[in-house]
């Protein structure tokens, strides 16, 4: 399972998202972390106003902030923000399976959000995440375009060879009478399939795996 965690080094805090579920609880917090950052700005340049101008009233002025921020934080947390401006500062790092990372980071480099990327992966199996995993790293789609070809998109959960084989007997055994059968070269269609880029081996979740490239 891929965690995305959001790190605040300066306060040394850090939020976690598995799920939908979670993004929403995290956002709506990074929301009111966005509202507390600004009240905070307006308060360091009121104390600049002061340093720099000896007539200017900075405790009358923060004395008014202070009793607004409480409701202007309370307000601005309704607001809908873009997800940028709402992790604006945090770093996004991942735990989890590496190829599963991966894929996350090549999605989000294509421009993926971490909703968009929540929304396709939550109730996707293994089989389906690794069919991701080939098309978006592999053959370079953004998270869009391999979300729409996940169920065209044919893989086996094992290596080349074998899948060659299981192809092989599938389409062209019954046309071989039997007694021919044991001279089947499986290795050099393995190898004729491979070279022509009709089947891609490829590694995702510590398995083996081979895409039908179609």
């Amino acid at each position: 399972m891929l965690k995305i965690i959001l790190k605040d080094r300066k306060s040394k805090t850090s939020f976690e998202i598995e799920n939908i579920s979670d993004y929403e609880d995290v956002m709506e917090t990074c929301t009111k972390r966005v509202a507390q950052e600004r009240v905070l700005r307006i308060t360091e340049s009121i104390q600049m106003l002061g340093e720099l101008d000896s007539n200017v009233n900075t405790r009358a002025l923060l004395s008014k902030l202070e009793a607004v921020s409480s409701d202007y934080i309370e307000e601005f947390s309704g607001d809908e923000l873009d997800e940028s401006e709402q992790i604006e500062g945090l770093e996004i790092v991942c735990s989890g399976e590496p190829s599963e990372i991966k894929t996350f980071e090549k999605a989000r480099s294509e421009g993926c959000s971490i909703k968009e990327w929540l929304e396709v992966t939550e109730e996707l199996d293994l089989h389906e995440k690794a069919k991701l995993y080939w098309l978006i790293v592999d053959c370079g789609y953004n998270l869009s375009s391999a979300a729409s070809k996940l169920e065209d998109t044919i893989i086996y959960c094992d290596n080349l060879r074998k899948t060659a084989e299981q192809l092989y007997d599938e389409y062209y055994i019954e046309s071989i009478p039997e007694h021919s059968r044991n001279l089947i070269d499986y290795d050099h269609f393995a190898y004729t399939m491979r070279i022509g880029g009709d089947l891609c081996e490829f590694e995702f979740a510590n398995k083996t795996w081979t895409a039908e490239n179609n």
